[in-house]
């Protein structure tokens, strides 16, 4: 992914992967968790954003 969308990705996949660092290294599992999970939900926002589902044929 190239351009603006592609830099935007980047720092969001960036952020997230840093949260989780920070919440392991403060030994906080339950932060963590959620750092993990709001990251694997953004990494899913992007993805379908950019590969939507096909759409049945008729």
């Amino acid at each position: 992914m190239d351009g603006e969308d592609g830099q935007a990705v980047r720092a969001s996949s960036n952020a997230g992967h840093r949260a989780i660092v920070e919440a392991i290294t403060n030994r906080d599992p339950s932060s963590a968790a959620t750092a993990a999970a709001a990251h694997i939900a953004q990494t899913e926002f992007w993805l379908k954003k950019l590969r939507p589902a096909p759409r049945p044929q008729d």
